[in-house]
């Protein structure tokens, strides 16, 4: 590992595609944005179920783990994405930040590298029950059976760092230890690395559905107002969710009420997203070029 991946200042860019819900476009979109706002990043890993992906030749192709590449593994639950955290192809100990393909980046993600050097691994808290001391005692009390969770359209962490949810899922289910409901991604990995496991900055990356939607739309205005100026600073916003994917907010008129699967609520307008649907709208649809290249080595 050189000297400045130590120093925890470089990272590596980790997406992952597989099927045919998303397609090269939306990996190659994410590299470029990336790479136009952030000084630090290596380069990009793009674990994938095909070799034959047109992907931005700054990123390197590297196929899912032989293991995780099933359809059981692809199927309600997503534990194919546990599979990030112990990638051999990227330097032991290197700091990584994943995101979900469709996720747009509208910031500089430099600062989130350097979250690595206080804990090894970083999600996004799911509100009301962030990462904390207080769970942290309840899961080694309860032997694990208490742990809160988060939300896996966003990582920072470093690759292969010991207890990682890889190594711990493979060992378990090659053991035949592993109970069916944590065959589930969030849940596992929170269940995993409690003890490990540290909660994303609000000002930093956030989930739409999370940040701009609640359960009122009073609520959503004062937020908006409450939240203006630190929204300011997010760098990575993810939209996990069936009914706020981007593709459906860039269908909608200005201003109409957007309301996900829990029944959360918002305005797509400059106010409720405190000025940022505009930075949303022209990442998402920025082009980007793409190249049938293998990338460069790591």
């Amino acid at each position: 590992m050189s000297r400045e991946h130590r120093a925890g200042g470089a990272w590596y860019l980790v997406l992952m595609i597989w099927g045919g819900r998303y397609g090269d476009e939306h990996c190659n979109r994410i590299i470029a944005a990336v790479f136009e706002h952030s000084r630090n990043c290596s380069g990009a890993v793009v674990l994938t179920d095909r070799m034959d992906r047109r992907i931005d030749e700054r990123a390197r192709k590297v196929p899912i783990s032989e293991y995780f590449d099933t359809p059981r593994m692809k199927s309600r639950g997503l534990p194919v994405k546990i599979s990030m955290f112990d990638i051999p192809e990227v330097p032991a100990g290197a700091t990584c930040i994943y995101l979900d393909l469709d996720t747009v980046v509208i910031g500089n993600l430099d600062r989130l590298a350097a979250l690595a050097r206080e804990a090894p691994i970083w999600t996004i808290p799911v509100f009301p029950r962030p990462f904390s001391r207080l769970y942290r005692t309840l899961w080694r009390l309860s032997r694990r059976a208490i742990y809160t969770i988060g939300n896996s359209s966003a990582f920072v962490y470093r690759n292969g760092f010991k207890g990682n949810p890889t190594q711990i899922f493979r060992d378990l289910s090659e053991r035949d230890r592993l109970p069916e409901d944590l065959y589930h991604d969030d849940r596992f990995i929170a269940w995993a690395c409690q003890d490990k496991i540290r909660g994303l900055p609000i000002n930093d990356v956030v989930n739409f559905r999370f940040e701009f939607l609640a359960p009122t739309l009073w609520l959503s205005d004062l937020f908006s107002l409450l939240r203006r100026r630190g929204r300011q600073k997010i760098a990575a916003i993810t939209f996990a969710g069936p009914e706020t994917k981007p593709e459906t907010l860039l269908g909608l008129p200005y201003g109409s009420v957007v309301k996900d699967h829990h029944g959360r609520v918002g305005r797509w307008n400059d106010f409720h997203t405190s000025g940022l649907r505009d930075k949303m709208i022209r990442s998402y649809t920025k082009p980007s070029s793409q190249a049938n290249a293998q990338g460069g080595p790591l």
